[in-house]
């Protein structure tokens, strides 16, 4: 089977450690899937900046091809996260040229070998969903970063986040629904999971695990959960795969197990002054991180 990924990219940059590593919704769950022994591809764009090369060689290094990545004028999405104690903190987001970015025609109709295809990070305007329904693929679309919900007519499952609460996922669920996804699956954090489909709802308990930091946790718990879906596995059983998968991802950084590289001073320079609470990493630069 054949798994494809589009939408959003982005160097995670940990403002605290001064380590960066590659992820972004859409790139997290194609290489989740690649990890997984799944045949994964992964469709987005990148700026023509050093960042792109970062994202381009970690796809490589999980056995994707890079070929469906397109370059583009402009910046590479980054993300500023901050960790309170084992939380991340999203301190600034910026999408970059992915911000207003969709697949060209050409890209959509490669897609006709495709069995699944999920969308995150990218507007579902101008019909993306019935493009990739008319080519026999199964659709997921991922809410957490264009929470809108227009064009979620047809899509089979539609993954969302609530607070820490089931009641709160569940009616964020039952909204979905009602918009017109056949399946909502909204996480809640450490409180678990709520699935609303037409036979009601259902609910998972979080696994329990030793956290060291949730960045990427709900990207593993899709790409799991779809990965059941697609075997045949029903509802609650694949609820129970995803979950274990966000649980294994809170143990390790970032949202797959990656050697970080040190921030690059340019990325310091461009980034930290969008917000108050980089200002003690500003001021802890090191000489390596002083530019002339």
């Amino acid at each position: 089977m054949t798994f494809v990924a589009i939408g959003d990219n982005c160097l995670d940059v940990y403002i605290r450690t001064d380590q960066t590593f590659v992820g972004g919704n859409a790139l997290n769950v194609a290489v989740n899937w690649a990890r997984a022994g799944r045949g994964a591809r992964y469709i987005g764009a990148v700026g023509d900046d050093p960042a792109a090369a970062l994202v381009v060689s970690a796809l490589e290094g999980q056995g994707i091809a890079s070929s469906d990545v397109t370059t583009l004028a402009g910046r590479t999405g980054v993300t500023l996260v901050e960790l309170n104690d084992t939380d991340r903190r999203f301190v600034h987001e910026e999408f970059g040229v992915g911000a207003n970015w969709v697949p060209t025609q050409l890209q959509l109709n490669e897609l006709t070998d495709a069995d699944w295809v999920h969308l995150a990070g990218i507007t579902r305007s101008g019909g993306i969903v019935e493009e990739v329904k008319r080519r026999g693929a199964r659709v997921s679309v991922d809410l957490s970063t264009q929470a809108d919900l227009a064009g979620l007519h047809g899509v089979d499952v539609c993954f969302a986040s609530a607070p820490d609460s089931l009641d709160a996922a569940e009616t964020l669920g039952r909204r979905i629904r009602a918009a017109g996804a056949r399946t909502a699956l909204v996480t809640a954090g450490a409180a678990g999971s709520v699935a609303v489909d037409a036979e009601g709802s259902r609910r998972q308990a979080a696994q329990p695990v030793a956290v060291l930091d949730t960045c990427g946790a709900g990207d593993s718990y899709i790409a799991a959960t779809i990965g059941a879906l697609a075997d045949g596995r029903d509802l609650g059983d694949a609820m129970r795969v995803g979950t274990r998968a966000a649980a294994t991802t809170c143990t390790h950084a970032a949202g797959f197990p990656q050697m970080p590289t040190r921030t690059l001073p340019w990325i310091i320079d461009t980034y930290y002054g969008y917000a108050d609470a980089t200002a003690e990493a500003h001021d802890r630069r090191t000489p390596e991180h002083t530019t002339s």
